[in-house]
């Protein structure tokens, strides 16, 4: 008896040698990723809002039967349109799919209804569609997240690690340096800037306005926007905020002098990151910060030309006065 006692730990670890425990369904072959400006699929990319991305989503089959597929999104991203259903790496024929993009009570995006036969268990499943950032996407690191989930027969979800579509910001500060303490600036207001994407100096970025001072940008292509700023102008405090902005270089220039300075401070290249960093001419900004600095050369306060209005101004008194004179010695010529 003793003997059979010991005999059952060892059958025990035969069992679960030779039956190992069934892995979770999470644990499937899954991905989601965007297609990137070089061509190649990432986990995540960066955009401006408004501009159309392509996003892919591949989930193992759990069966030859009817699955079902939901895409989710942040509420930063709107989605576009299914562009493919593949299976195996070959198109599904489109009567073993249906899709629908209503209003969905559980917030899909859209819904994907696999009928039976369309592809047998363990196959891969690749749906490609469209997304893009709209004005109540997330700027920064935790970025806009989608993803494809699939629902078997049983109830059992598979999922893989979400996707990311990301934008970013810089914040303008002009002011002029001070000459004792070079490592500061005195804020200047009235200066009037346009952000480009070339150095030619041609492609301006779009802006809508957010808030007091803060800018969202917008590809102008297809959005809901009845109208776009293209110049910034700086407030009593120097500062602004510009948003949305994909990962590049971009040209940020002064168009017009602060108020009371005679020349506009030189271009400065800016560049921004795929993980949000911001150089300027290649010295890292700290926390985002792009400065345009005058020095006290620019400063020198312009002298005010006189307008033809002036010159009306000074005549008509001159006139007046003049007038006044008569008036006040007419009664000597009188007698």
């Amino acid at each position: 008896m003793k003997r059979r006692m010991y005999l059952l730990p060892l059958a025990f670890a035969v069992l679960l040698f030779v039956c190992p425990v069934p892995a979770k369904a999470t644990d499937t072959a899954a991905e989601n990723t965007v297609l990137c400006d070089s061509g190649e699929w990432q986990p995540s990319r960066s955009a401006l809002p408004w501009e159309t991305v392509i996003c892919r989503g591949i989930v193992e089959l759990a069966g030859d039967g009817e699955q079902i597929l939901r895409c989710r999104l942040d509420e930063g991203l709107d989605f576009g349109t299914v562009i493919s259903v593949a299976c195996g790496g070959e198109a599904v024929n489109a009567s073993f799919y249906t899709i629908v993009t209503a209003r969905l009570e559980d917030e899909s995006a859209f819904v994907l209804h696999l009928s039976a036969g369309a592809g047998r268990k363990d196959d891969l499943l690749e749906i490609r569609y469209t997304v893009r950032l709209n004005d109540r996407s997330s700027i920064g690191g935790s970025g806009n997240r989608f993803r494809i989930e699939l629902s078997d027969g049983k109830g059992r979800t598979r999922t893989g690690k979400e996707g990311a579509v990301f934008s970013w910001s810089i914040q303008v500060c002009c002011g002029v340096l001070i000459p004792e303490t070079p490592c500061q600036s005195n804020p200047v207001s009235g200066a009037c800037l346009c952000l480009y994407k070339d150095p030619e100096l041609r492609q301006r970025v779009g802006f809508t306005v957010r808030r007091n001072d803060e800018y969202l940008a917008c590809l102008d292509d297809g959005c809901p926007h009845t109208r776009h700023t293209y110049v910034m102008r700086t407030p009593g405090n120097g500062t602004f905020l510009l948003e949305g902005l994909e990962a590049g270089t971009y040209y940020l220039r002064e168009t017009r002098p602060p108020d009371g300075m005679t020349a506009a401070a030189e271009t400065a290249e800016v560049t921004v990151t795929e993980e949000g960093a911001v150089f300027t001419s290649g010295v890292l900004c700290e926390n985002g910060v792009v400065r345009i600095l005058h020095t006290t050369g620019t400063a020198r306060k312009t002298k005010r030309r006189r307008s033809l209005l002036d010159w009306y101004r000074i005549g008509s008194r001159i006139i007046a006065a003049v007038l006044a004179v008569l008036v006040a010695t007419r009664r000597y010529y009188l007698y």
